[in-house]
């Protein structure tokens, strides 16, 4: 829905989670996130069966970018 950030410490190791929401508003800021990441976890709605193209539309989009290539994703 919108912009969440939680930072999180885990051992040795300061983790800083974003939340992005998939609104089409905010999917434009999703690029400026992409060089500073170490990986995504992409959440899918599965009972918005009427949005499955738009996702997978949006999910290409975002796995064709060449700042996200090679970094894991978790779907």
């Amino acid at each position: 829905m919108g912009f969440n950030q939680e930072d999180v410490g885990i051992h040795h190791y300061d983790i800083k989670f974003y939340d992005l929401g998939g609104g089409k508003k905010i999917r434009d800021i999703w690029q400026t996130y992409f060089p500073e990441i170490y990986g995504i976890v992409y959440v899918v709605d599965s009972t918005a069966t009427e949005r499955m193209d738009e996702i997978k539309q949006n999910l290409t989009k975002l796995l064709e970018d060449e700042k996200v290539s090679g970094k894991p994703i978790l779907l």
